[in-house]
């Protein structure tokens, strides 16, 4: 297919130390997916209740997207990352410098609401699907942004979507190969882009899909997506597939496959584990809502919430509907969410969801006054840590372009023209070795704009 290639006023580096156009345009960040569970007595396990909601430490599950480093920073809540073990959704073990920016991740360990802090015993990356793109549709007027049809699924790529590959969208042509990770919409079949990775021809082996189950005839064949066969649906036959076992209509799966011509054979199926929880288990869950039937009963991310005592901030009871973005903390009752708080969210809040001006926030950029705290129905604050990266300066070209490697050896790329201090005061005097923590906003191509910068002492 042709494309328009917009030729951009000047290069700059990425996050992931690309190099990629740049536009003197600053856009709203993307909103981040995110989960937060806790209890005692071990990873997503069952005890006394002294956990994350409470103030006290706790035994932790969390799922949504990576804001930061320095730790692992998901949700709000900085994990020490330094002893976990790290492993795709295939079980494949990962390294941990292969984390990156925008990807949704699961972490079970234990954290503390009241410090935002934890510890992560282990960090499983999540895709939503991986497979080749059969349509690309850029913006008329926004460069950098546009949709693309990925295995049946709209897949909207934003400003502020992170890319591996240095071109963005105008480098991505149907057929190739490329992976996925964002917030799902299962009713509309959608996804909004966090991070999406291109990959090479050859990589086609365990090309997968997340999404719900709308059809399945036991071993014979399933459909994930959705209701209508061409409405945005996938069919996999199952002759040959390893099917986990209770599986069923309506519940989040993971289809690995192997594309056949124009038929998909199913080689596993398995129930997304994230939404198998234990009793008590205390939640914090970000995403799109979905199988709504009424307050006390609708779907999010594979869990079954019961909102009918909750109360709502940042919105309306009555906006609760299929699509909606809600941010649910609860507690598993049984096979399911008892919620206490709903929160109400929107793609134009910054990615950690911590906007607040607090100690530890996001800084000055788009985040909204929806801090995300646990527990209660107003924002305490709690969610100190946003987008931010900690390490020290191996490259510097003045303010306006530096380049700060963490610990597990990634380099991010700031443009700091406009940053400043600690509380806003000057900015200490930097350089190559200085020692240093960045709070950041995503602008256009996925720029990191530094907001703040003082040296880690």
């Amino acid at each position: 297919m042709t494309k328009r290639l917009v030729t951009p006023p000047f290069p700059i580096a990425t996050a992931d130390g690309a190099t990629r156009p740049m536009r003197r345009r600053a856009l709203a960040s993307l909103g981040g997916l995110a989960v937060m569970a806790s209890g005692c007595g071990g990873s997503g396990g069952t005890g006394d209740l002294a956990g994350v909601g409470s103030g006290g430490t706790g035994a932790a599950f969390g799922f949504g997207m990576i804001s930061g480093f320095g730790s692992i920073i998901v949700n709000g809540i900085k994990y020490d990352d330094s002893q976990a073990s790290v492993t795709d959704d295939l079980g494949n073990r990962r390294e941990l410098g292969e984390l990156r920016l925008g990807m949704i991740v699961e972490i079970r360990g234990s954290a503390d609401d009241s410090t935002s802090l934890g510890t992560a015993n282990s960090v499983r990356i999540l895709s939503e699907l991986k497979g080749p793109v059969t349509r690309v549709t850029p913006s008329q007027t926004t460069p950098g942004t546009g949709e693309l049809v990925v295995l049946g699924t709209t897949v909207r790529v934003m400003s502020t979507t992170f890319w591996q590959d240095a071109s963005g969208l105008v480098g991505v042509v149907d057929g190739q190969i490329v992976e996925v990770w964002g917030f799902a919409d299962r009713t509309s079949n959608t996804i909004t882009a966090t991070r999406i990775e291109i990959k090479q021809a050859s990589d086609n082996t365990a090309t997968r899909l997340r999404g719900m189950v709308t059809e399945l005839v036991p071993g014979i064949r399933i459909r994930v997506g959705g209701q209508q066969e061409g409405s945005g649906s996938q069919d996999f036959t199952l002759a040959n597939a390893t099917v986990a076992a209770g599986v069923r209509v309506g519940d989040l799966v993971k289809v690995q496959y192997t594309p056949s011509g124009t038929t998909k054979i199913a080689t596993k199926v398995e129930v997304d584990t994230s939404a198998v929880l234990s009793n008590e288990t205390r939640v914090r869950a970000e995403g799109r809502i979905s199988q709504f039937t009424s307050k006390s009963n609708f779907k999010l991310e594979g869990l079954s919430v019961d909102a009918s005592s909750a109360s709502f901030s940042d919105g309306l009871e009555s906006q609760l509907a299929n699509g909606a973005r809600v941010r649910v903390e609860g507690q598993m009752l049984g096979s399911r969410l008892k919620a206490s708080v709903v929160r109400f969210r929107d793609d134009a809040q910054s990615n950690s969801g911590s906007g607040s001006s607090g100690s530890g926030s996001s800084g000055s950029g788009s985040g909204s006054s929806n801090s995300g705290s646990s527990g209660g129905s107003s924002s305490s604050g709690s969610d100190d840590y946003g987008d931010e990266v900690k390490g020290v300066i191996v490259r510097f070209a003045g303010k306006e372009s530096f380049t700060v490697k963490d610990r597990a050896n990634r380099e991010f790329n700031f443009d700091g023209s406009s940053a400043t201090g600690k509380d806003g005061g000057p900015l200490p005097s930097l350089g190559i070795g200085s020692p240093v923590q960045v709070k950041f906003t995503v602008q256009a191509f996925g720029l990191l704009k530094a907001n703040q910068i003082r040296l880690d002492t």
